[in-house]
Order: C-alpha cells, then structure tokens, then sequence
C-alpha cells in the first residue's frame, strides 16, 4: 500500500479485498486499508480516481473491517462501472478520509 500526504488528507494506494454484486446493479467494494479502518468515523466518505475520468467520485464509508473499509454503490455511469470491473488485488486510488464525521450519543430509542 502506498500512501502520499497532500495537505490534511491523505491519497492511498490500496488493493481491493472484495468486490461482490449484492443485486443486479449494486455492489459492495471491499478495500484494505488499516488507516482509514483506525481513523475514519460515521458519515465519512472517500474520493476515489476512476480510471479514464478526470474528476473523483465521492463514496460514502458505508462500514469498517478488521483490516479496511467498505463501499457499497449502484451502476450509475463511468465511474461506477469502473468500480465493478475490479477484482481481489486491483490497486484502487482515493482520498479519505473526508467530510466531518459524527458520534452516536443518544443510547436511548428513538421509538
């Protein structure tokens, strides 16, 4: 894995763990990286480089692993074809983690 600071964020390198179709045209990506696993909090979200494309696609953290995260998204155009062509141990390139995250304080039901 390699990782490049740029400012308050930082650009990685990672491989992919998993990447399976949850229905016709979602999937759920599975990346290794034990930064954003340590780091990243509820309502956080990467920028990931899709090939061929000049501007990043934001991706909300939808859960964290043991050794990384998960993404889950649905076919909507280039770049999230370009996420479904991948495979276990395809390099991915992002930014994260990004956007204010938040803590759940209230224990109590909401119902």
């Amino acid at each position: 894995m390699n990782i490049i600071r740029k400012n308050k964020t930082q650009q990685f390198i990672c491989k992919v763990e998993e990447n399976i179709p949850l229905s016709k045209d979602i999937f759920k990506l599975k990346i290794e990286s034990p930064e954003i696993a340590q780091t990243a909090k509820s309502g956080q979200f990467v920028s990931v480089l899709c090939k061929d494309l000049v501007l990043r696609r934001p991706f909300s953290i939808a859960g964290i692993t043991a050794t990384g995260f998960e993404l889950i998204y649905k076919l909507r155009g280039q770049g999230t074809n370009y996420l479904s062509g991948l495979k276990k141990g395809d390099e991915i390139d992002f930014i994260g983690a990004l956007g204010n995250g938040f803590g759940i304080t209230n224990q109590k039901s909401l119902l």
